[in-house]
């Protein structure tokens, strides 16, 4: 969809929905293809996997991100670039350690 016909629009704010189903173990990716201010992330999956979670944007500083058992949110408070984006892989959690 191109938001050509919004370009002047100053303040436009864009939401994007999206339900994936992908393969534990497998590294996924969101990259921006045109320049985008305060944008958030929500991922979440089951709670007994473990999330890998990785930023590609030029300042780290000033994202912010909260987790908890199966949820993520990542934002993110200045320009993120084309090309810039985020990484992560969902796995299962590696067996318990019993301790003697």
């Amino acid at each position: 969809m191109s938001l050509e016909e919004w370009k002047a629009i100053d303040g436009l704010v864009v939401v994007v929905e999206a339900e994936y189903l992908i393969a534990k173990g497998r590294f996924q990716y969101w990259q921006m293809v045109n320049p985008t201010k305060n944008f958030d992330i929500t991922i979440t999956y089951p709670e007994h996997y473990q999330l890998q979670f990785k930023t590609l944007v030029l300042e780290d500083v000033v994202s912010q991100i909260t987790e908890g058992p199966g949820y993520l949110k990542f934002g993110y408070s200045s320009w993120a670039l084309p090309q810039s984006g985020l990484a992560w892989l969902i796995a299962a959690q590696p067996p318990a350690v019993l301790s003697r």
